[in-house]
């Protein structure tokens, strides 16, 4: 494994990229403010709902288990509410059925997230962009038979558990504030990822995410891992076992975070979904779908009914600003060298990543 941990440098220079405009082939359903697109990844038929205004993007999959492929468009419906199909159900952003002949069954939940563009083209080389296409770029080779992923560009910057996993989040009921006293702890535009279990829905704060990047919590008897990696900003929500929790590593994957699981210490992709070394080297997670936006954004739809992670995580330190600040805003800068970049979008364009059996299709929030 090579790029022992460093001082960082931060490099103030602005990344600009070119983009090709190709025809569009996919089904897209326009509104003021959703964008719908029917698509097709390696095979598999998809959904992608989104806002650049609104600032949220979620894919799913849209073939349900009876077989059925569900056509959608813009619903008549306001937010959360994104979509309809043509059996006349309506969708929410957690991939829900609120009204229609399958209410309450869920979308099935898609290796995907909201991210920087360079995260999923680094893993995913040369991946297909909506409205852009793909490239053909080398494979990465694997050098390493005990690993699944090239070790070229694994990075060990600490060890297991230098940045701490909070286990036992504490929440508070929006709705329940007094904002005439003191305001929120939360600030309208600050970033959130949120998750919906039964009638519970929780959100998590990405000025506390950052500095633990892996959140052990339950919901109604399901057990979960939330993790945040702060470099490729890409949030994931994964099922775990009652006997096992997941922790930081300390090694990143092309920049993107490594967890581990601390009932085998097995090394774990965020992004991929998949253990890449030990025990349970080759398995995948089963994953809950999340919904990534703004505070203003979650509170105004969901009408206060929402659970917000505390700053009382048994840790002493200062929640109140992201300290990711200049290389969120710093296109060009990334920690540590990836396998591929290029320049059809800049480096830390807001992107919903899908990824389907190694092969991944980006869509821009410009776009939408």
């Amino acid at each position: 494994m090579k790029y022992p941990i460093f001082n960082l440098i931060l490099v103030i220079a602005l990344f600009s990229g070119c983009r090709k405009q190709l025809p569009s082939e996919p089904i897209r359903g326009t509104g003021s403010n959703i964008t719908i697109v029917n698509d097709v990844v390696n095979g598999q038929e998809i959904i992608v709902a989104g806002s650049e205004g609104l600032s949220f993007g979620v894919a799913y999959s849209r073939k349900m288990p009876d077989g059925v492929v569900l056509e959608m468009e813009k619903p008549t419906n306001n937010l959360p509410v994104i979509c309809i199909d043509q059996e006349g159900n309506e969708w929410d952003v957690f991939g829900i059925c609120v009204s229609g002949p399958r209410l309450g069954q869920q979308l099935p939940v898609l290796n995907s997230a909201l991210a920087y563009y360079f995260s999923f083209n680094a893993i995913y080389p040369g991946a297909d962009i909506y409205n852009v296409g793909s490239v053909d770029t080398p494979d990465p080779t694997q050098n390493d038979n005990d690993w699944s992923i090239n070790t070229e560009y694994v990075a060990a910057l600490s060890g297991f558990d230098a940045i701490h996993s909070v286990e036992d989040p504490q929440f508070i009921l929006y709705k329940s504030r007094d904002y005439l006293v003191d305001p929120f702890y939360v600030g309208d535009d600050e970033r959130i990822t949120a998750v919906k279990v039964g009638n519970t829905i929780r959100a998590y704060p990405h000025n506390i995410f950052v500095r633990h990047e892996v959140i052990n919590d339950e919901i109604e008897g399901i057990p979960f891992t939330l993790s945040f990696c702060p470099l490729t900003a890409t949030s994931y929500c994964w099922k775990r076992d009652n006997n096992s929790t997941f922790g930081v590593s300390g090694m990143l994957f092309n920049n993107n975070l490594i967890m581990y699981d601390r009932e085998t210490q097995s090394l774990w992709s965020q992004i991929m979904g998949e253990s890449v070394f030990g025990a349970k080297r080759g398995q995948s997670v089963e994953r809950l779908s999340t919904f990534e936006t703004t505070f203003l954004t979650l509170e105004s739809i969901f009408d206060f009914k929402v659970e917000v992670m505390t700053r009382q995580t048994g840790f002493i330190f200062d929640y109140s600003f992201n300290p990711y600040g200049v290389y969120n805003n710093t296109d060009d800068f990334l920690v540590l060298p990836t396998f591929y970049q290029d320049q059809r979008l800049p480096n830390k364009e807001r992107v919903i990543g899908v990824a389907i059996d190694g092969k991944a299709k980006i869509y821009p929030l410009s776009e939408l």
